[in-house]
């Protein structure tokens, strides 16, 4: 009886492992839509910003020349993605750079999301939300 109690509360452990171990978190990649309209002429993109829920970020795989990116790890189910160009010379005319470049982990797809994206230029002369922004699934190494 003793061993009958004991291989229960060994399985009963090892379920939630056993649950995860095939399906571990999944990976996506933001993607931009081609059509983001560009700042007005003598503008470009000098900061990005994007928020998302029920994630984090997990990877950039490239950086602009002359480029700072920062993130910041969930709190309160929120994480922040944040790049800015060193100087005006850096500042890029489109966001294709970025694009597919940030990686997001998440092991919760109920409810990842992204929040709010925004591109602006020098001193907040020009900014704009970008929409369409898209969460692509990545296959599994």
């Amino acid at each position: 009886m003793v061993r009958s109690a004991f291989a229960l509360a060994l399985c009963l452990t090892a379920m939630p492992g056993i649950a995860t171990a095939g399906n571990p978190a999944s990976r996506h990649e933001i993607r931009f839509p081609p059509q983001f309209v560009r700042p007005p002429a003598g503008l470009a993109i000098d900061h990005v910003r994007i928020v998302i829920a029920c994630g984090e970020f997990v990877a950039i795989e490239r950086i602009p020349a002359d480029w700072n990116v920062g993130v910041s790890r969930p709190i309160s189910a929120q994480a922040g993605f944040d790049a800015t160009a060193g100087h005006g010379a850096s500042a890029l005319d489109d966001l294709s750079a970025f694009d597919g470049a940030i990686v997001v982990g998440r092991s919760d797809a109920s409810c990842l999301r992204i929040q709010k994206a925004t591109a602006s230029s020098m001193q907040g002369e020009w900014e704009r939300e970008i929409v369409d922004v898209r969460l692509v699934e990545r296959a599994s190494p």
